[in-house]
């Protein structure tokens, strides 16, 4: 059995594995368990691969544990060796299930928002002032003296 959380879900992807053995030939497995209310239209249907295993991938719910147990040809009951543990059937005394466990996922956290910095702005274009005309210096005027008004001798 094969547990795999399912991306941005709070749910795994868990794969069942069935082996029969030569004495007892398999035909039919299904999986039926707290997970599909332990209805047989509901079952998860395992198929035959090459080798002559059942197996099957299905999604189911993370946060909780699940009993389950194999229903074989139809007739007859087995559990999950390589379960998470075993627990009594909360049904029929002296009969164990395989349990199930899918701790929470916590799927829907999500990441912490990064501020993206606004770009910064350009400033409107400044146009070069024109060169600055230098005025060629004013051509100096001859002093004018000044008559002078002092009176002259007395």
């Amino acid at each position: 059995m094969k547990k795999i959380a399912v991306k941005n879900e709070e749910a795994y992807s868990v794969s069942f594995h069935f082996s029969g053995s030569d004495s007892d030939p398999v035909n039919s497995v299904k999986v039926l368990g707290d997970f599909n209310e332990w209805s047989h239209q509901n079952s998860f249907v395992l198929k035959r691969n090459a080798k002559g295993d059942f197996e099957g991938t299905f999604k189911i719910p993370a946060g909780r544990d699940y009993h389950f147990r194999y229903l074989i040809n139809g007739e007859r009951w087995a559990n999950e060796k390589n379960a998470d543990r075993f627990d009594a059937s909360p049904l029929y005394a002296n009969v164990e299930n395989s349990v199930l466990s899918l701790p929470a996922l916590n799927a829907k956290k999500e990441a912490p928002a990064v501020k993206k910095e606004a770009p910064a702005k350009k400033s409107p274009a400044v146009k070069k002032a024109a060169p600055i005309k230098k005025e060629a210096p004013a051509k100096k005027t001859p002093a004018v003296k000044k008559a002078s008004t002092a009176k002259k001798g007395k």
